[in-house]
Protein backbone atom coordinates (compact mmCIF):
# COMPACT_ATOMS: atom_id res chain seq x y z
CA UNK A 1 0.00 0.00 0.00
CA UNK A 2 2.90 2.29 0.71
CA UNK A 3 4.06 1.82 -2.91
CA UNK A 4 1.05 3.45 -4.51
CA UNK A 5 -0.92 2.28 -7.12
CA UNK A 6 1.39 0.47 -9.70
CA UNK A 7 0.75 2.06 -13.49
CA UNK A 8 -0.70 -0.67 -16.03
CA UNK A 9 1.90 -2.08 -18.24
CA UNK A 10 1.65 -1.27 -22.07
CA UNK A 11 1.43 -3.75 -24.52
CA UNK A 12 5.27 -3.28 -25.51
CA UNK A 13 6.35 -3.90 -21.87
CA UNK A 14 4.03 -6.84 -21.87
CA UNK A 15 5.75 -8.27 -25.05
CA UNK A 16 8.81 -7.53 -23.52
CA UNK A 17 8.40 -10.04 -20.03
CA UNK A 18 6.96 -12.53 -22.69
CA UNK A 19 9.62 -12.44 -24.69
CA UNK A 20 12.28 -12.58 -21.72
CA UNK A 21 10.43 -15.35 -20.57
CA UNK A 22 9.21 -17.55 -23.13
CA UNK A 23 9.65 -20.52 -21.20
CA UNK A 24 7.03 -19.32 -18.97
CA UNK A 25 4.75 -18.95 -21.55
CA UNK A 26 4.85 -22.19 -23.86
CA UNK A 27 5.29 -26.28 -23.48
CA UNK A 28 7.38 -27.89 -25.73
CA UNK A 29 6.73 -29.49 -29.09
CA UNK A 30 5.79 -33.25 -28.18
CA UNK A 31 5.77 -36.03 -30.87
CA UNK A 32 4.27 -39.21 -31.25
CA UNK A 33 6.48 -41.61 -32.56
CA UNK A 34 6.93 -45.58 -33.73
CA UNK A 35 10.56 -47.18 -34.05
CA UNK A 36 11.92 -50.74 -34.68
CA UNK A 37 14.60 -52.57 -33.27
CA UNK A 38 16.50 -54.86 -33.23
CA UNK A 39 19.21 -56.18 -30.09
CA UNK A 40 20.77 -59.32 -29.21
CA UNK A 41 18.65 -59.95 -26.11
CA UNK A 42 16.03 -60.29 -29.13
CA UNK A 43 18.19 -63.29 -30.78
CA UNK A 44 19.78 -65.17 -27.87
CA UNK A 45 17.17 -67.66 -27.86
CA UNK A 46 17.53 -68.52 -31.52
CA UNK A 47 21.34 -68.80 -31.36
CA UNK A 48 22.80 -72.50 -30.54
CA UNK A 49 26.84 -72.86 -30.17
CA UNK A 50 28.41 -76.02 -30.13
CA UNK A 51 31.74 -77.52 -28.25
CA UNK A 52 33.14 -78.09 -31.74
CA UNK A 53 31.93 -74.21 -32.77
CA UNK A 54 33.91 -73.08 -29.41
CA UNK A 55 37.07 -75.60 -29.83
CA UNK A 56 37.09 -73.99 -32.98
CA UNK A 57 37.47 -70.16 -31.48
CA UNK A 58 39.95 -71.67 -29.10
CA UNK A 59 42.32 -72.66 -31.98
CA UNK A 60 41.69 -69.69 -34.05
CA UNK A 61 42.72 -67.39 -30.38
CA UNK A 62 45.18 -69.72 -28.92
CA UNK A 63 47.67 -67.19 -28.70
CA UNK A 64 45.90 -65.51 -26.65
CA UNK A 65 45.69 -68.32 -23.64
CA UNK A 66 49.10 -69.92 -24.56
CA UNK A 67 51.48 -67.44 -24.47
CA UNK A 68 55.21 -68.86 -24.46
CA UNK A 69 57.69 -67.97 -21.75
CA UNK A 70 60.03 -64.93 -22.97
CA UNK A 71 63.96 -63.96 -21.72
CA UNK A 72 66.17 -60.97 -22.17
CA UNK A 73 69.28 -61.97 -23.54
CA UNK A 74 72.52 -60.78 -23.93
CA UNK A 75 75.26 -61.84 -25.96
CA UNK A 76 78.76 -62.00 -27.25
CA UNK A 77 79.60 -63.16 -30.94
CA UNK A 78 83.05 -64.82 -32.26
CA UNK A 79 84.50 -65.30 -34.99
CA UNK A 80 85.45 -68.92 -34.36
CA UNK A 81 85.16 -72.21 -31.70
CA UNK A 82 88.52 -71.36 -30.11
CA UNK A 83 88.45 -67.69 -29.38
CA UNK A 84 84.85 -68.75 -27.39
CA UNK A 85 86.31 -71.33 -25.32
CA UNK A 86 88.92 -69.11 -24.34
CA UNK A 87 86.43 -66.28 -23.38
CA UNK A 88 84.25 -68.97 -21.72
CA UNK A 89 87.05 -70.01 -19.40
CA UNK A 90 87.95 -66.27 -18.68
CA UNK A 91 84.34 -66.41 -17.03
CA UNK A 92 84.91 -69.17 -15.64
CA UNK A 93 87.83 -67.60 -13.81
CA UNK A 94 86.03 -64.79 -12.75
CA UNK A 95 86.06 -62.31 -15.31
CA UNK A 96 82.31 -60.91 -16.04
CA UNK A 97 80.25 -61.10 -18.70
CA UNK A 98 80.73 -57.37 -19.16
CA UNK A 99 84.41 -57.40 -19.52
CA UNK A 100 84.32 -59.92 -21.98
CA UNK A 101 82.11 -57.50 -24.14
CA UNK A 102 84.09 -54.63 -23.32
CA UNK A 103 87.75 -56.80 -23.93
CA UNK A 104 86.03 -56.88 -27.37
CA UNK A 105 84.81 -53.43 -27.81
CA UNK A 106 81.25 -53.70 -27.23
CA UNK A 107 78.78 -51.60 -25.69
CA UNK A 108 76.05 -52.82 -23.66
CA UNK A 109 73.63 -51.69 -26.10
CA UNK A 110 75.54 -53.97 -28.88
CA UNK A 111 75.17 -57.21 -26.80
CA UNK A 112 71.55 -56.91 -26.01
CA UNK A 113 68.93 -58.72 -28.07
CA UNK A 114 65.64 -57.70 -26.27
CA UNK A 115 62.90 -59.96 -25.14
CA UNK A 116 62.91 -62.80 -27.33
CA UNK A 117 61.04 -66.57 -26.98
CA UNK A 118 62.73 -70.06 -27.68
CA UNK A 119 61.33 -69.94 -31.54
CA UNK A 120 62.87 -66.36 -32.14
CA UNK A 121 66.22 -67.76 -31.46
CA UNK A 122 65.75 -71.27 -32.69
CA UNK A 123 67.88 -74.32 -32.78
CA UNK A 124 70.87 -74.51 -30.42
CA UNK A 125 70.88 -71.02 -28.80
CA UNK A 126 67.41 -71.49 -28.26
CA UNK A 127 67.99 -74.44 -26.41
CA UNK A 128 70.49 -73.22 -24.80
CA UNK A 129 69.57 -70.19 -23.74
CA UNK A 130 66.13 -71.64 -22.87
CA UNK A 131 67.78 -73.98 -20.61
CA UNK A 132 69.62 -71.26 -18.29
CA UNK A 133 68.72 -70.21 -15.12
CA UNK A 134 68.11 -66.08 -14.61
CA UNK A 135 71.24 -64.44 -14.61
CA UNK A 136 73.69 -67.95 -15.80
CA UNK A 137 76.28 -67.42 -18.86
CA UNK A 138 76.16 -70.11 -21.58
CA UNK A 139 79.12 -72.04 -22.63
CA UNK A 140 79.99 -71.47 -26.50
CA UNK A 141 76.89 -72.51 -28.78
CA UNK A 142 77.41 -72.45 -32.43
CA UNK A 143 75.27 -69.40 -33.95
CA UNK A 144 74.15 -68.16 -37.42
CA UNK A 145 77.61 -65.88 -38.07
CA UNK A 146 79.76 -67.16 -35.64
CA UNK A 147 80.05 -68.38 -31.83
CA UNK A 148 78.15 -66.97 -29.15
CA UNK A 149 78.28 -66.52 -25.37
CA UNK A 150 74.65 -65.87 -23.98
CA UNK A 151 73.78 -64.14 -20.22
CA UNK A 152 69.96 -64.27 -19.35
CA UNK A 153 69.05 -61.36 -17.24
CA UNK A 154 65.19 -61.29 -16.95
CA UNK A 155 62.65 -63.93 -16.89
CA UNK A 156 58.92 -63.99 -17.96
CA UNK A 157 57.14 -67.20 -16.93
CA UNK A 158 54.71 -68.54 -20.20
CA UNK A 159 51.04 -68.82 -19.10
CA UNK A 160 48.48 -71.39 -20.37
CA UNK A 161 44.72 -71.59 -19.86
CA UNK A 162 43.06 -74.84 -20.97
CA UNK A 163 39.82 -74.86 -23.40
CA UNK A 164 37.41 -75.52 -20.06
CA UNK A 165 39.43 -72.71 -17.98
CA UNK A 166 38.48 -70.23 -20.87
CA UNK A 167 35.44 -71.81 -22.63
CA UNK A 168 32.82 -69.69 -20.83
CA UNK A 169 34.43 -66.19 -22.24
CA UNK A 170 34.72 -68.11 -25.54
CA UNK A 171 31.08 -68.84 -25.71
CA UNK A 172 30.36 -65.17 -24.67
CA UNK A 173 32.62 -63.38 -27.51
CA UNK A 174 30.87 -66.21 -30.19
CA UNK A 175 27.47 -65.59 -28.75
CA UNK A 176 27.80 -61.91 -29.42
CA UNK A 177 29.40 -62.69 -32.93
CA UNK A 178 26.65 -64.32 -34.07
CA UNK A 179 24.24 -62.25 -32.41
CA UNK A 180 25.54 -59.12 -34.31
CA UNK A 181 25.43 -61.29 -37.52
CA UNK A 182 21.88 -62.43 -36.53
CA UNK A 183 20.56 -58.84 -36.43
CA UNK A 184 22.93 -57.58 -39.66
CA UNK A 185 20.09 -60.27 -41.46
CA UNK A 186 17.31 -58.35 -39.48
CA UNK A 187 18.07 -54.99 -40.60
CA UNK A 188 18.79 -56.22 -44.46
CA UNK A 189 15.42 -58.04 -44.02
CA UNK A 190 13.28 -54.58 -42.60
CA UNK A 191 15.28 -52.63 -45.56
CA UNK A 192 14.03 -54.87 -48.22
CA UNK A 193 10.69 -55.05 -47.14
CA UNK A 194 10.70 -51.30 -46.98
CA UNK A 195 11.95 -50.78 -50.11
CA UNK A 196 9.49 -53.14 -51.55
CA UNK A 197 6.49 -50.87 -50.48
CA UNK A 198 5.74 -51.94 -46.69
CA UNK A 199 5.40 -49.69 -43.60
CA UNK A 200 7.63 -49.50 -41.53
CA UNK A 201 5.77 -51.52 -38.51
CA UNK A 202 5.08 -54.08 -41.70
CA UNK A 203 8.36 -54.50 -42.61
CA UNK A 204 9.63 -54.96 -38.77
CA UNK A 205 7.31 -57.67 -38.39
CA UNK A 206 8.62 -59.48 -41.45
CA UNK A 207 12.19 -59.08 -40.31
CA UNK A 208 10.85 -60.43 -36.79
CA UNK A 209 11.87 -57.09 -35.19
CA UNK A 210 10.81 -55.52 -31.90
CA UNK A 211 8.23 -52.94 -32.54
CA UNK A 212 8.41 -49.92 -30.11
CA UNK A 213 5.56 -46.53 -30.14
CA UNK A 214 5.82 -43.64 -27.89
CA UNK A 215 2.58 -41.46 -27.51
CA UNK A 216 4.52 -38.32 -27.08
CA UNK A 217 8.27 -37.27 -26.38
CA UNK A 218 9.95 -33.62 -26.52
CA UNK A 219 13.65 -33.45 -28.32
CA UNK A 220 14.67 -34.01 -24.92
CA UNK A 221 13.09 -37.37 -24.20
CA UNK A 222 10.90 -35.79 -21.83
CA UNK A 223 7.60 -37.29 -21.96
CA UNK A 224 4.31 -34.63 -21.10
CA UNK A 225 4.60 -35.75 -17.29
CA UNK A 226 8.11 -34.75 -16.97
CA UNK A 227 9.53 -38.43 -16.60
CA UNK A 228 12.19 -39.99 -19.22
Amino acid sequence: SAAGKAPKPTDAQLEAFVKAHASEFSTPQYRGLTYAEATPDQVVDQISVTDKHLHNQYELDIDKYKVPEKRDIEQITFPDEKTAEAASAKIAAGNSFDDIAKSRGLKTSDIQLGELQESDLGGARGKAAFALKLNDISKPVKGTFGWVIMKVTKITPGTSKTFDEVKDTIKKKVMQTLAVNKITDMVNAFEDAMAGGDTLVEAAKKAKMKIVQIKAVDKDGMTPAGTK
